[in-house]
């Protein structure tokens, strides 16, 4: 009798050892050859006091964390994703950073290229970008050059007005690493202005206080991997912030996955995203 049950336990276990390596297996395949790809259209919603008549039901398209390189398939996923943005029609688009993956050899091309894939971007309010950390790493200033050069307004810790006929609200963007007397200065703008602040680091946002209506950022990748029953492998950020809203000081900050991917080239259980924000008038 014992040895009959010994006999059933290790049949057992060694069917669940089967069917674990097997799951183990196929969300690795899922990770490293699907996910990545899976660019997904996530739409969203925010209602802002005091935002202006003529721009209330305002579309803003939200792209993040694009992390372009030499490989094709990132070229491919970066122009599909602007592909997608500009199929929403949207009125605004916002380009958080993150625009190139590393420093190699290719980077003056890879930089060149991004700028000329971000132009193909539509929309009549404008195109506004800020810097990440990987832009530090390779230089910001060529960066934005190059995104300059191919109409993109890039804000470095500088504010842009964007008008509706009588109607008026601020774009500020923080550059990666900011100076404490420009956010005094942001603080100190127009009391009445309604502020949309760019940060790429959500954390950025969350330090600058009450000087925003609300913020948009990334870098946090959504986790990049998001185990079940476990939640992201590793949270970017201080505040804990990973993905969606989160709310600091009474002012909300959202924060999107983005679209690629850093180190490995590895997703799962949070694909690339484009995000279609609509602001409402509350």
């Amino acid at each position: 009798m014992q040895k009959k049950i010994m006999r059933i336990l290790k049949k057992s276990l060694a069917i669940f050892l089967l069917l674990f390596l097997f799951g183990f297996v196929q969300g690795c395949w899922h990770a490293v050859f699907v996910e990545p790809d899976q660019l997904v259209l996530v739409k969203e919603s925010a209602e802002i006091p005091g935002l202006p008549e003529a721009f209330d039901g305002w579309k803003i398209a939200i792209l993040s964390d694009l992390h372009l390189t030499t490989s094709p398939d990132d070229l491919s996923l970066f122009r599909r994703a602007v592909a997608l943005a500009n199929e929403q029609n949207p009125d605004v688009i916002f380009l958080l950073g993150d625009f190139v993956d590393r420093k190699t050899k290719e980077s003056a091309e890879v930089i060149a290229q991004a700028g000329r894939e971000l132009a193909k971007l539509h929309a009549p309010g404008g195109r506004f970008a800020v810097m990440g950390n990987h832009e530090r790493k390779l230089g910001a200033r060529r960066v934005a050059e190059a995104l300059r050069k191919n109409g993109i307004t890039v804000l470095r810790n500088e504010m842009e007005t964007v008008r509706c006929g009588t109607d008026a609200l601020v774009i500020a963007g923080l550059d990666e690493e900011y100076p404490d007397y420009w956010l005094r200065m942001l603080r100190k703008a127009d009391p009445g202005a309604t502020v949309l602040l760019l940060a790429h680091v959500p954390d950025a946002a969350v330090e600058s206080r009450n000087c925003f209506a609300l913020a948009f950022s990334g870098h946090t990748h959504g986790g990049q991997i998001v185990l079940p029953l476990y939640g992201p492998a590793k949270v970017y950020s201080d505040y804990g912030i990973v993905r969606g809203f989160s709310e600091h000081n009474g002012r909300k900050v959202y924060t999107t996955s983005g679209i690629g991917t850093s180190l490995l080239r590895i997703r799962y259980g949070v694909p690339p995203e484009v995000v279609l924000m609509t602001v409402k008038r509350k």
